[in-house]
């Protein structure tokens, strides 16, 4: 059974039409600010970021520091890094937090980041 119909379009594009918030923002990676971002990626597990920082290019252009964790391992490049290192970094630093959180060893994340 084919999909298609003579003029080369599937049934299916019927199905789901465009539509102006579509056309308004063709990428969709840009309508989202770094911060929002940098929000996203801090619940999201880091092989996920990675593949998700993989996936545009979008994610390869150098964004401000905003964390003070970060403004302190940025302040040699100008407190600028890469989107997509600040976002795996979120993302790392979270998920180190709950695995500390969770263990009982009392070491916590802050006490990590000071040594």
């Amino acid at each position: 059974m084919d999909s298609t119909v003579a003029t080369g379009k599937r049934k299916s594009d019927d199905a789901f039409p465009l539509t102006a918030a579509a056309d308004s923002h063709p990428n969709l990676f840009a309508s989202l600010s770094d911060e929002n971002w940098k929000i996203i990626s801090s619940f999201a597990a880091p092989p996920d970021i990675y593949n998700l920082s993989l996936s545009s290019v979008h994610f390869f252009r150098e964004a401000t520091v905003t964390t003070a964790s970060e403004n302190s391992a940025a302040s040699s490049s100008n407190d600028r890094k890469v989107l997509a290192t600040q976002l795996l970094r979120s993302s790392l630093l979270s998920s180190l937090g709950r695995v500390l959180e969770n263990s009982g060893s009392g070491i916590t994340l802050d006490s990590v980041l000071k040594m």
